[in-house]
């Protein structure tokens, strides 16, 4: 901590997470910042009631190159003071009590293309919502439920990832693309149950995204004990679908096999991506004692629709197919989750 400090003048991109008694010093540096343009800052213990993090860090004024600030709700930042860095910040990761409070942080940086949020709680948006026009946000990520969505216009916005657990989140997340008439290119769906009445009323956006990632899904019809790896519902061809990355925390033999017909049922897709179980960070000795192999026939299936020219990757906690193929991520490291990469856009 000694030497990260006195060479506080040179930090361009500070990704840390620390505990309490680090994070407390490293708060002391008083700054200027002057090469600093990334910030990610976690903390592994808890916080003291007062703590506030130190505003030299993020404000204009002594950080004037800051382009993404990423925060846990913890560091009592908000609401930023009116000499935050909102000429230049262009990604901001922080959480929030709930979705009205989070719409403010527009006001503050105007110019923001990313926004990641962790909202602890929403509440039904009144019958009159004021929207926020939000005009160069490109991607947008939820860490929970939907309840941010109605308040906002994004016409620009291109990602779009958030959990989806019921036909009132599908609607809003319609309503949403259609009054904002935006270039949606892709939507990540985290935890999503995939009932027939959810998928239906999403198919408005479904059936014209081309990029779509299913991760951890659930089937509504089991919820007291879903069964593992329902990947996609079915009869829902979705014609311009061209990348599907399906990602489950299950490692179960049949997922193989489920896999292998989505991709059968959809032969315009260009891409498509399995990943199997934890991520490497997460698991453990015994992920790899029961991972199980692909099987001979559904590898012969995937081999024949790469022939076909489409590509494919299979990843496990123990091997992938094709051998040898890199287990890569759309997107750049995250401090806060490693499932979770940060959009992918050079700052």
């Amino acid at each position: 901590m000694a030497v990260l400090k006195t060479v506080s003048a040179q930090w361009e991109r500070l990704e840390v997470s620390l505990s309490r008694t680090d994070l407390l010093d490293l708060n002391s540096v008083s700054g200027p910042f002057p090469c600093l343009r990334i910030l990610a800052i976690d903390v592994t213990q808890q916080l003291p009631p007062d703590f506030v993090l130190n505003p030299h860090l993020y404000t204009r004024s002594l950080a004037p190159a800051l382009v993404a600030l990423r925060l846990p709700s913890s560091f009592n930042v908000y609401p930023f003071r009116a000499e935050a860095a909102s000429s230049r910040l262009t990604t901001l990761e922080l959480g929030f009590k709930n979705s009205a409070d989070a719409v403010g942080v527009f006001d503050t940086f105007p110019h923001l293309r990313n926004l990641v949020l962790h909202v602890s709680y929403g509440y039904p948006p009144p019958s009159s919502v004021t929207l926020t026009v939000a005009a160069h946000l490109h991607c947008l990520i939820l860490d929970g439920s939907v309840e941010f969505i109605p308040y906002v216009t994004l016409p620009a916005l291109e990602h779009l990832a958030t959990h989806l657990w019921d036909v009132e989140g599908a609607h809003a997340i319609v309503s949403m693309v259609e009054r904002s008439q935006c270039p949606l290119h892709r939507l990540t769906l985290h935890h999503p149950v995939l009932s027939p009445p959810i998928w239906s009323a999403l198919l408005p956006v479904l059936e014209t995204v081309p990029v779509l990632d299913l991760i951890n899904a659930a089937d509504a019809d089991f919820e007291d004990d879903p069964p593992p790896n329902v990947f996609f519902p079915p009869d829902t061809p979705l014609p311009r679908l061209q990348m599907l990355i399906i990602v489950t925390d299950e490692l179960e033999e049949s997922s193989y096999a489920q896999f292998l017909r989505v991709l059968e049922a959809r032969p315009a897709l260009r891409r498509a991506r399995l990943h199997l179980g934890p991520v490497p960070a997460y698991s453990s000795p015994s992920d790899t004692l029961f991972a199980p192999q692909i099987p001979s026939d559904v590898v012969a299936g995937l081999a024949r629709l790469t022939a076909q020219g489409m590509h494919i990757t299979v990843h496990a906690p123990t091997h992938s197919w094709p051998a040898g193929s890199a287990n890569d991520v759309d997107g750049d490291y995250n401090v806060f989750d490693l499932d979770e990469p940060l959009p992918f856009f050079d700052w």
